[in-house]
């Protein structure tokens, strides 16, 4: 009884070995029933579990790192506002100057001899107002400077006008040319001239049409 169940033990022994990858237990003469019974059991075995495999070691387990994509946001262009600064409309005065007409008389209040008059009209026709407009009158043969020789207008305001008399000494009998100069303390400044005055006698309607002198009005139309 013994013997058998030293048998199965060793049996159970030999399985266990076998499927850890060991070879059969190879029995020793000495037990002659444990031989026969181990012969049997090796038969067996070998027939069912076929060549022994040795299994493969295996290193320790590491950690493969993992790449890991980043997304970087990187600026390609950016917008700038630019202001465009519109440049403003500032009033600025233009003026207009014309001799009418001129005559020629004896100036016996100053003293003078001859002297030739002028009618003339400043007009203002830009869009801002203009101050301390100086107006000169001149000829070719001027003697002594006549009183009446300039104006000053302190202000005409644009879309305005004013007529004007002025006088200049000159040489009798002597064909003289006008020269009109009107200026202002923007800077603008405009000529008129006007060759001749051999009339004696002033030209009554375009004086008339003139109206008013020496007074600022509204640019008359035609």
């Amino acid at each position: 009884m013994k013997s058998k169940i030293r048998v199965s033990i060793l049996m159970l022994l030999a399985v266990v070995l076998a499927s850890c990858g060991f070879s059969p237990i190879q029995v020793t003469p000495n037990d002659p029933g444990l031989a026969t019974a181990m012969e049997a059991y090796n038969e067996t075995t070998l027939a069912n579990i076929g060549p022994t495999e040795t299994p493969t070691p295996k290193g320790p387990l590491t950690r493969s790192p993992t790449a890991t994509a980043t997304i970087t946001a990187t600026a390609t262009g950016s917008r700038t506002a630019t202001a465009t600064a519109t440049p403003s409309m500032v009033p600025v005065p233009k003026l207009n100057a014309f001799i009418m007409t001129c005559d020629t008389g004896i100036d016996i209040f100053n003293k003078l001899g001859e002297v030739t008059n002028a009618y003339v009209i400043v007009q203002n026709v830009g869009s801002g107002d203009a101050n301390d407009v100086q107006v000169i009158l001149s000829a070719t043969d001027e003697g002594k400077p006549h009183p009446d020789k300039s104006f000053l207008v302190q202000h005409l305001p644009f879309g305005y006008e004013i007529s004007l008399k002025l006088t200049v000494d000159t040489t009798e009998r002597s064909l003289s040319s006008l020269t009109l100069n009107v200026t202002s303390a923007e800077g603008v400044k405009v000529t008129a001239t006007k060759s001749g005055c051999p009339s004696l006698v002033p030209e009554k309607d375009i004086i008339q049409k003139l109206g008013s002198l020496f007074v600022v009005k509204r640019i008359a139309t035609p």
